[in-house]
């Protein structure tokens, strides 16, 4: 092989290193630039990620303080219930105490209605007795013991 020969195919060689350099430098410049763009979605994504995580601390912070509020109102709200509810069983005792009261008072006057009429009708029929017709029936008889009657029958004892 001549040197001319020689020369041609490593110019040959030459070039085709040189085409095969120009496009693996258009790969890696490519590459380069996927990776910047990458790098910057992966920076978006984390800033968004830093976002996200700073939200969801403020929503459980939230969450619990909301939580917290709920328990006290829960808190609150059978604390009402229990008042009131004890509130209407001593309402309810204290209307049964009332109504068991005016029961007592009316029976109680129902009774001394009752004693009375008793003793009324006991004196009436006493009136009319036996023993008040004898006494009756003596009142009518002549006593002749009696002064007044013996002076006016002109009788002297």
């Amino acid at each position: 092989m001549t040197n001319s020969e020689t020369i041609s195919k490593l110019n040959d060689a030459l070039t085709r290193l040189m085409g095969a350099y120009q496009e693996l430098q258009i790969e890696n410049n490519e590459l380069k630039q996927t990776l910047e763009s990458k790098n910057k979605k992966i920076a978006s994504l984390e800033e968004e990620n830093s976002s996200l995580t700073i939200n969801v601390n403020e929503l459980k912070n939230n969450t619990e303080d909301d939580k917290t509020t709920i328990y006290s109102m829960l808190g609150q709200i059978e604390n009402i219930l229990n008042k009131n509810a004890q509130d209407d069983i001593n309402n309810v005792k204290e209307n049964r105490i009332n109504i068991v009261e005016e029961s007592l008072n009316d029976n109680t006057n129902k009774l001394e209605t009752a004693k009375i009429e008793d003793i009324k009708e006991s004196n009436d029929l006493l009136a009319f007795a036996p023993e008040s017709k004898e006494k009756e029936n003596n009142s009518n008889k002549l006593d002749p013991n009696d002064e007044r009657l013996s002076s006016l029958l002109g009788i002297m004892q």
